[in-house]
């Protein structure tokens, strides 16, 4: 217990004592005051701290405590329940489906129809057949009729016929100067063998309004006044020559059958197509190799406003026509139980006559 009597002193004794008990008692933990006369105040014990308990062992040989059993088993209820009960997981809203990023699986292209089951093509599918020409969309035309061994050889001759002549006679001419420079190089060719049939074609564009034959265009600035001129005369006409030869199997002179058609096709352009366009066309160079300057399978159908007639004539190879060409050459072709005399094998020679003329 501490005195109730006060004595007198100064304040700088009584800060001096202040500091003096305060750091003598950091180390003890108690808080000591000084009150008004100068005495210390009765210690105030520091707040006990609790040590932390150690967590029980969950070994086999210390059990779990009782509230930590219930709390488990509730768990592995729970547990049971979501395997058998799944929550439904909220899908995100999705989009519209015009506004979803593109799908990178790629889908495989349907399978081709089976090949025409004719005679005349099969007979001709383990045979030599030749293609004079190098244009991609014969070929990819000709194709069709199921032909596995189709060669593409390129006529060298000279198209050079005079622009005098009339449409017809200038494309079937140039046509059968085609196929006959090309039989003429494979038919002795050793190492391949004789074809049995060689095919050939050529196509013009004719403007209507002047007569004049339209081939391929020979720089960008005549592309562009070639498909102006067509714009501005609304209506042209598209022919295209066949000309098919085969070598006779009785090897009469002149030693082969040749037969030939020719097509026409009526093409109106669009006269609402602009000058902008057309430069706009022409710089795509997609027509740059077609006659006319302009190609009906890809981006030159948006010059066009209508055709009469097919459109694969148009393109450069009418496949119904080919097709009737060829099994009426080959029939010809076939001559070798035929008499010299025979009404068929005479009128072959006449039109071989009329061909080489």
């Amino acid at each position: 217990m501490f005195q109730a009597n006060c004595l007198h002193v100064s304040q700088k004794e009584l800060t001096h004592v202040a500091k003096a008990l305060s750091t003598n008692d950091k180390t003890s933990g108690h808080r000591i005051g000084i009150n008004p006369c100068g005495q210390q105040s009765a210690p105030k014990p520091a707040a006990p701290t609790h040590p932390q308990l150690p967590q029980p062992p969950t070994s086999p040989n210390h059990p779990v405590p009782l509230n930590n059993q219930k709390k488990t088993q509730q768990q592995k209820k729970q547990n049971v329940r979501l395997k058998r009960n799944p929550p439904r997981q909220r899908r995100p809203n999705r989009p519209p489906t015009s506004l979803r990023p593109s799908q990178t699986r790629t889908r495989n292209p349907l399978p081709r129809p089976p090949p025409l089951a004719l005679p005349v093509l099969n007979a001709l599918r383990n045979k030599r057949v030749i293609l004079a020409s190098q244009s991609p969309r014969r070929r990819q035309i000709i194709s069709y009729l199921g032909l596995p061994n189709i060669e593409i050889i390129p006529s060298n001759a000279d198209e050079n016929l005079p622009k005098t002549l009339t449409p017809f006679e200038y494309v079937l001419g140039t046509a059968t100067k085609k196929a006959q420079a090309v039989y003429q190089q494979e038919i002795d060719n050793e190492l391949a063998g004789e074809p049995a049939l060689i095919l050939a074609a050529d196509t013009v564009v004719v403007d209507v309004a002047s007569g004049s034959i339209l081939e391929k265009p020979r720089s960008e600035a005549h592309h562009v006044s070639m498909l102006r001129s067509l714009r501005d005369a609304r209506d042209h006409k598209v022919y295209t020559a066949l000309v098919a030869m085969a070598p006779l199997a009785s090897a009469r002179q002149p030693g082969y059958a040749i037969e030939s058609v020719v097509e026409e096709t009526n093409v109106r352009f669009d006269g609402d197509v602009t000058d902008e366009l057309i430069l706009a066309y022409v710089r795509t160079r997609e027509g740059a190799d077609k006659a006319g300057g302009y190609g009906l399978q890809g981006l030159g159908s948006i010059l066009v406003e209508k055709i009469e007639g097919t459109a694969d004539n148009v393109i450069g190879m009418p496949l119904k026509a080919t097709l009737k060409l060829i099994e009426t050459v080959m029939a010809k072709a076939d001559d070798e139980d035929r008499l010299p005399d025979d009404p068929v094998l005479m009128e072959a020679e006449e039109d071989e006559d009329e061909g080489l003329e």
